[in-house]
């Protein structure tokens, strides 16, 4: 009778054991989809709102404001320590040294030439 006891009290461990063993790793699982699904959403609303920021720059370049732009202050670069690593620019253009970039022709002019335009379309908005 003594060693049926040990016994069941040794299952009833095991399946408690098993039980614990197995909520863990559900909650891991979970854990990580949730993480994914956090990431994805914050992904989609980056990709908009550069999407929304590109839309607002080529719709400035299509009206000639971006010339407008480039003969007054630049808006302040600050990127705040909070924000995500994929906003900052992974490689730098060799153009960065110049801080210029080459543009289109500006309606009225000959030729093309350069100007001091922002960079990101974050800087027209």
């Amino acid at each position: 009778e003594e060693e049926l006891r040990r016994h069941n009290r040794a299952w009833r461990v095991a399946v408690e054991s098993d039980g614990r063993r197995v909520l863990r790793q559900c909650l891991g699982a979970w854990c990580s989809w949730s993480r994914a699904q956090r990431e994805g959403r914050e992904l989609r609303a980056q990709q908009d709102e550069t999407r929304r920021k590109m839309a607002a720059l080529l719709a400035a370049a299509s009206s000639g404001r971006l010339a407008d732009h480039a003969t007054t202050d630049p808006p302040e670069q600050s990127q705040s320590p909070t924000q995500p690593r994929a906003m900052q620019p992974a490689v730098e253009c060799a153009d960065s040294d110049l801080g210029r970039t080459p543009s289109a022709p500006v309606p009225g002019s000959a030729g093309s030439q350069w100007v001091s335009e922002p960079r990101e379309a974050w800087q027209v908005t």
